[in-house]
């Protein structure tokens, strides 16, 4: 049987008042998957709002009342992202400079991952309720036909779309018609990023029909042209400094049909350069002798100072 009855979560609320670790019961079907430095989704606050938390410890007793903790809702990870050494070396750092936690292990977590919990609305009954015409209730009607057009869509971004203040009024009158359903969704708060890509509209055999075809002014969208012959497409960004264009240049054969502008997610590569193999200082008697003095004293925490006479690299 598993002693992991408790968990010990930093959860991912910047208030001070909040910063603090919370104890949650562990459901029977996590009791053998979770582990140190897992992410969870925990309810949290009078509203139980679901937020992303860390765990950082298991206890097997509390000094809270049962019946007041809160379960664990669900896992995000299949493993844990931060180690036992990080989640050791994050509680230090909490401690050594006064930090909050959610400041300590914003440094520690790898970067693109954080998940929040967002609340979307979906369409359920396709009727109108209201006609268009009935300004009295023209809220309501707004979002039935912005969610026909549009499916499923987060509220904040409805309100935002139709500029709507009080939507949760709206939105909790419809609800109750049966007209649509609130749902919440994990949404990875990663931002992509894109950039224009050029693509080539025409078949190679026609350049000289198309260049014939163009005013003899128009040396720079020749050249252009001739440029991407050899080739299906390439970044806009290339292309500009390749043949010293400008945009109104691209600009005016794409209207002539000739190139098609697009955008592309760009790929990010963490590693984008070859590591060199590392090779190991070999220390000389005396760097070894200072090394083992400074080191045998931090593993005992004496704590003593230590002043180091030298030159920098000797």
């Amino acid at each position: 049987m598993s002693n992991k009855i408790f968990a010990e979560i930093i959860v991912d609320n910047r208030s001070r008042s909040t910063d603090m670790s919370y104890t949650y019961l562990i459901p029977t079907e996590y009791a053998h998957e979770v582990q140190l430095g897992m992410r969870v989704l925990v309810p949290f606050g009078m509203g139980d709002r679901l937020l992303e938390g860390i765990i950082i410890a298991f206890k097997e007793n509390s000094s809270f009342a049962v019946e007041k903790l809160k379960y664990i809702d669900s896992i995000i990870d299949k493993k844990p992202i931060i180690s036992k050494n990080m989640l050791d070396l994050a509680l230090w750092m909490k401690d050594e400079y006064l930090a909050q936690y959610t400041e300590v292990f914003k440094t520690i977590l790898p970067s693109g991952i954080t998940n929040k919990v967002k609340i979307f609305v979906k369409l359920v009954s396709k009727r109108n309720f209201y006609s268009i015409e009935d300004q009295k209730n023209n809220n309501e009607n707004k979002i039935i036909l912005f969610l026909k057009e549009n499916g499923d869509s987060e509220i904040k971004y409805i309100r935002d779309k139709l500029s709507i203040r009080n939507i949760h009024k709206h939105l909790t009158f419809l609800e109750e018609q049966g007209i649509i359903r609130k749902y919440e969704k994990i949404v990875t708060d990663v931002k992509k990023k894109y950039h224009k890509v050029i693509y080539r509209n025409f078949d190679k055999q026609d350049i000289d029909d198309i260049v014939s075809s163009m005013s003899k002014n128009a040396h720079k969208q020749i050249e252009v042209l001739r440029y991407l012959i050899q080739r299906d497409k390439i970044p806009l960004k290339q292309l500009l400094d390749d043949v010293s264009a400008s945009k109104p240049t691209i600009g005016a054969i794409e209207k002539k049909g000739y190139v098609k502008l697009l955008d592309e997610e760009i790929r990010r590569n963490p590693i984008s350069k070859s590591i060199p193999e590392y090779k190991k200082v070999k220390l000389t008697l005396q760097q070894q002798k200072c090394f083992d003095t400074i080191y045998n004293d931090i593993t005992l925490n004496r704590n003593n100072k230590f002043l180091l006479h030298g030159v920098t690299g000797s």
